[in-house]
């Protein structure tokens, strides 16, 4: 009897033992680092980030395509910091400043922002030098083939899908009020929050928290919260699976971008079809400062 009541003992102590193991190395229990409620955006002055951007061309189809568009990696480099207050409306925000350059050409916008606890919303912004890119302008012509819009060069297609359709309706030196304002980021971070971005009635576009990840850059690593942008062309309901964006930032701020374009159809300058390609552009993190 005393023996079968050692074992049991035992026994007991050996599951406590491996219960308390396994919980320990379950990576989603009390991790430090998991975004919470309450985690949002650095919105400090002096919130300084530099970053790399790389450019290049995939998925030829044919392969001949090569010989035309250069299958090689632009890479360039910014810098984004909040650089100071400004009152607007009678509102008091903080300037983004981010200036980016490549190749020789280089750009910057200033952007106006203001963080509560429902979100970071963007009420303006100012953009010169939207002209310039890492792709080199050619006789070619590049569109998607749900949407007429035809494009001079595959950095012209990037920049009109990510900002979608603003260098159309205003100059490059014009002080841009956002009516509505846009909700960049929404508060709290919730998995599977779905929220309106831009509107522009036929094309919608949409940001979804899609889950979380750990990202290791030149500035360290990072758990990340990943936000997905969807675009609705022509009045549809389902997002056009030619387009993949997806934002990772984490308490120290924007980590990572990666955007990527598929089933571009290259033109000749006349209209005749050449084939495909995919368009992408990277966005890492190299250096990130917080006050």
């Amino acid at each position: 009897m005393n023996n079968s009541n050692a074992l049991i003992g035992i026994f007991a102590v050996m599951c406590f033992v491996f219960f308390i193991s396994c919980s320990d190395e379950n990576p989603a229990t009390n991790n430090p680092n998991e975004p919470s409620g309450n985690f949002k955006y650095p919105y400090e002055i002096n919130s300084f980030w530099y970053y790399s951007t790389y450019n290049y061309v995939t998925n030829y189809r044919p392969d001949s395509l090569r010989n035309i568009i250069a299958d090689d990696t632009i890479v360039g480099n910014g810098i984004a910091e909040f650089t100071r207050d400004t009152v607007f409306n009678s509102d008091t925000l903080h300037l983004l400043k981010n200036t980016h350059s490549s190749e020789g050409h280089e750009h910057t916008t200033l952007e106006l922002y203001k963080q509560s606890d429902t979100g970071l919303v963007r009420f303006a912004f100012y953009s010169s030098g939207t002209n310039f890119g890492p792709f080199r302008v050619s006789q070619l012509r590049f569109k998607i083939e749900n949407d007429s819009k035809e494009f001079k060069s595959t950095t012209e297609l990037l920049r009109w899908y990510e900002s979608y359709a603003v260098a159309d309706f205003h100059g490059d030196t014009t002080f841009i009020i956002d009516d509505p304002p846009i909700n960049a980021i929404k508060y709290p971070i919730t998995d599977g929050t779905e929220w309106s971005y831009l509107d522009y009635g036929a094309t919608k576009i949409k940001k979804l928290y899609s889950g979380f990840e750990n990202i290791s850059t030149q500035a360290g690593s990072f758990y990340c919260a990943r936000i997905k942008r969807n675009w609705y062309l022509n009045f549809s309901n389902v997002p056009d699976s030619n387009f993949y964006l997806v934002d990772y930032f984490s308490e120290s701020g924007m980590v990572k971008r990666d955007f990527r374009i598929k089933n571009v159809l290259v033109t000749t300058s006349t209209g005749d079809p050449l084939g495909y390609i995919e368009v992408v552009e990277e966005s890492k993190l190299n250096i990130v400062t917080l006050p």
